[in-house]
C-alpha cells in the first residue's frame, strides 16, 4: 500500500521549517488524524538538516519526501547535503537549549534512521503513527474535526510561502554531484 505523497526542496535555512511544516500538513490532509507528532518530527529533522549539514552553507538545500506506507504509518524523510558526523541523539543537561532533537525524533517515531549515499549527501527518515480519524474514533479519542475555509489572510500567506518553495523538478535529483558553482 506503499504510495508517495510528494517532495520538496527548500533552502537549507532554519526559515525553512515553517514552509516544511506547511507543505507537509497539506500533503497528510488526506491522510486524516492527528499529525501534530509527524509536523514535530518533521521540525526537527529540518532544523537538524540546516543546523548540523553542509545544507546551511550558502545555496545548500534540503529535501522533505513523504510517503504513505501502510495504513496510519507514513515516513518522513529529510535529505540534506551532508556533513562530517552522523546523525545521533545526544542527551543535553538540564539548562541546555540545543541537543534535543533527535531525542524527540526518537520518542516520537514508531522507527527512525538514516543511510549516506551520493557522496557525503544524508537521508534521515521516520517512520510515524499517524492513525486516521476512523481509528481514533474506535480507540475513544475525543477529537473534533471542522471542516471549512480557512481565513483569506491565511490563504495568501501560503501561496506566498509556496511561490518561495523548489519543487522537486527545480532542483537537481538528488543523486546528482553536490556543486557549489
Amino acid at each position: 500500500m506503499q504510495r508517495d505523497l510528494g517532495g520538496f526542496w527548500l533552502p537549507g535555512l532554519a526559515a525553512s521549517v515553517p514552509m516544511a511544516r506547511m507543505f507537509v500538513k497539506t500533503m497528510l490532509a488526506g491522510v486524516g488524524g492527528d499529525i501534530s507528532d509527524a509536523l514535530l518530527v518533521l521540525s526537527e529533522l529540518v532544523t537538524n538538516a540546516a543546523k548540523h549539514s553542509d545544507s546551511a552553507m550558502p545555496g545548500g538545500w534540503v529535501r522533505v519526501r513523504v510517503k504513505r506506507v501502510d495504513v496510519g504509518l507514513v515516513q518522513i524523510e529529510v535529505i540534506d547535503d551532508g556533513s562530517a558526523s552522523c546523525p545521533s541523539p545526544r542527551y543535553p543537561n538540564a539548562h541546555g537549549e540545543d541537543g534535543r532533537g533527535l531525542g524527540i525524533v526518537d520518542d516520537l517515531a514508531a522507527k527512525w534512521g538514516w543511510r549516506q549515499f551520493g557522496g557525503k549527501r544524508l537521508a534521515v527518515w521516520a517512520l510515524m503513527n499517524v492513525p486516521s480519524l476512523e481509528e481514533q474514533a474506535k480507540e475513544g479519542d475525543d477529537f473534533t474535526h471542522q471542516a471549512g475555509p480557512e481565513p483569506a489572510e491565511s490563504r495568501r500567506t501560503e501561496a506566498s510561502a509556496a511561490h518561495h518553495a523548489l519543487r522537486l523538478d527545480d532542483h537537481p535529483p538528488v543523486d546528482a554531484p553536490l556543486g557549489r558553482g
